[in-house]
């Protein structure tokens, strides 16, 4: 956050912020922040909004409890809190219904933060076009978001559900489910003649092959084979292979790289689905080396919705959350694709 930045100038400023603590805009979400003694926010953190009210309580205590164990290991002093209630924009009551049907929210981030000796100074209803304070607007129709001073504008950051449309998987004609299931077949015959090794070994060459080709210009993502989109989901199940994936890092191979894990996450057969945790997360990598730090952080939280292995969610999280710096991951990306001898494409 600037030195600009000041939740406390305004009830809108509340509004103008929150995309601000993220780099995008939270929908289906709940958010808390603590606010320091100048109002910046501090220990700001989100969790998903659940649609099913029987799954609130739980969703708000664990929220408040995770935000006041930053605030304990933190070094801030923090004068209260404000909490912002961000609903689903496929929501049928979408608006004024939905922060009605919400409301009890604001009682249960109050009793929680009661509970933690907390003082929660407001809770925010947001949508995309009209926001309510909890605590005086309850019962009306809501506020108008008016356009925001410089320091806040935020129309360059994406928003959750756009991101998220963006990665959902194929359906229909497009959806690659027969491929997979013979490289699967192929894949289980070549592990019993020649082991695991000769799988990995041969899906890193062909990932080498296909970026090489993309950066190079010597073919397009819509001319992948459907065969080879499938070889390369299975390949990146190896942790071997996804380290590798990783390490095409450079500038130049960053938009052919974020293309093509965006290409196998959206084909991947809902049949695997957890097929597609690799590509997601490569994809979130990738947008962070682009300077998409929102659509990162989105790209992961979709990616921890899919049941199966998160070693590659945990590896990027932590280099997202403590390395901070895109330049000091690939730093050891480099160090890393050195000692395996190989070259940088391009």
């Amino acid at each position: 956050m600037s030195d600009d930045t000041n939740v406390m100038n305004g009830p809108e400023s509340l509004v103008h912020i929150l995309p601000h603590l993220f780099g995008y805009h939270p929908e289906a979400a709940l958010v808390i922040s603590g606010l320091a003694p100048d109002g910046e926010p501090v220990h700001f953190t989100r969790a998903d909004l659940p649609a099913d009210t029987s799954d609130w309580p739980m969703a708000v205590r664990d929220l408040l409890a995770f935000q006041q164990d930053k605030v304990a290991r933190g070094t801030e002093t923090v004068n209260g809190l404000v909490a912002w209630i961000c609903p689903d924009l496929t929501d049928p009551l979408y608006g004024e219904r939905s922060m009605a049907r919400h409301r009890p929210l604001a009682g249960l981030l109050g009793v929680a933060a009661a509970t933690h000796h907390a003082d929660l100074l407001e809770v925010v209803y947001v949508t995309r076009d009209r926001y309510w304070l909890m605590s005086t607007d309850a019962f009306s129709e809501g506020r108008p978001i008016s356009p925001p001073p410089a320091e806040y504008d935020a129309t360059a950051f994406p928003r959750s559900s756009d991101v998220r449309a963006t990665l959902a998987q194929v359906t229909g004609d497009r959806a690659i489910a027969g491929a997979v299931e013979n490289v699967l077949k192929d894949v289980e015959r070549q592990m019993r003649t020649d082991g695991h090794g000769a799988v990995a070994a041969d899906a890193a060459a062909l990932l080498d092959r296909t970026i090489r080709a993309l950066v190079d210009r010597t073919t397009t993502i819509e001319q992948i084979p459907d065969d080879t989109a499938a070889r390369l989901l299975i390949g990146l199940q190896y942790s071997h292979v996804a380290g590798i994936a990783l390490e095409y890092c450079e500038d130049h191979e960053l938009p052919a790289a974020r293309g093509l894990w965006l290409h196998l996450a959206r084909l991947c057969p809902t049949e695997v689905d957890w097929c597609a945790i690799e590509p997601t997360v490569l994809y979130a990598a990738t947008s962070w080396g682009l300077g998409h730090r929102g659509t990162a952080r989105l790209a992961l939280h979709t990616a921890v919705r899919i049941p199966g292995d998160y070693y590659l969610i945990n590896l990027l999280s932590h280099a997202m959350n403590v390395e901070h710096s895109y330049e000091d991951f690939r730093k050891r990306l480099r160090d890393s694709r050195a000692s395996r001898g190989r070259t940088v494409t391009g």
